[in-house]
């Protein structure tokens, strides 16, 4: 998914697509989510491996 944002972006760019009203430029905003998206899905595998390395621990445990 991120990296059909970051695709479309590109896409975008070369086009020169921008909003109605602000005229921000839209490859920009589409490239950035895109790059939010796959900061997310990494933070995720690594809590997710890191979860699994641990186990779980009771609640109150120190």
């Amino acid at each position: 998914m991120a990296w059909q944002l970051i695709r479309d972006g590109l896409q975008l760019s070369a086009e020169h697509q921008a909003t109605m009203i602000l005229e921000l430029p839209l490859g920009a905003l589409s490239g950035f989510m895109g790059v939010l998206s796959g900061v997310s899905a990494l933070a995720l595998v690594y809590l997710l491996a890191l979860h699994m390395t641990r186990g779980h621990e009771p609640r109150g445990s120190a």
